[in-house]
């Protein structure tokens, strides 16, 4: 009878053991294929820097499924007048910042500017910095993604 309790006693060890040993490589495999954290920003920094920021919301973009439209009020300005540039939106999740990036013919940024949108889904850019005449780009951001890309002039 002593003898069959210890083989009891040696069997709950093993199997206790065995367990264990499932439970720790389940996990390890578990780590080992959950994908990578992905960073984000919402705050005023740099929304392109998102080292050490922590997601909130992970969404995929699909630029005609997140941009309605996007639309200058015209297509050339005046030298001193300001250009207006929107961007309609379908979605605007909690958190999401819209920036606009203007850039010159050689590609040098001349402005940008950064808004938080607030569940908003239009948003309206201003150049209200004095250009000189010529050629000129503005790319706007959803999030960290190219939503939408207008080209314009400004004349004398």
């Amino acid at each position: 009878m002593a003898q069959n309790r210890g083989m009891r006693r040696y069997a709950v060890v093993v199997l206790a053991v065995l367990t264990l040993t499932a439970a720790c490589r389940k996990e390890q495999q578990s780590t080992a294929l959950a994908p990578p954290r992905i960073q984000t920003t919402t705050t005023a920094e740099d929304p392109a820097d998102m080292r050490g920021k922590m997601v909130q919301e992970v969404l995929t973009f699909d630029r005609s499924r997140i941009v309605e439209r996007s639309a200058m009020s015209k297509p050339s300005y005046a030298a001193g007048e300001p250009v207006a540039f929107t961007i309609w939106l379908r979605e605007s999740p909690a958190g999401l910042q819209t920036h606009a990036e203007w850039f010159d013919a050689k590609g040098k940024k001349v402005h940008e500017e950064l808004r938080p949108m607030k569940g908003e889904k239009v948003v309206t850019f201003n150049l209200t910095k004095k250009v000189e005449p010529g050629r000129y780009r503005v790319v706007g951001y959803w999030g960290g993604n190219v939503a939408a890309e207008e080209e314009f002039t400004v004349v004398r």
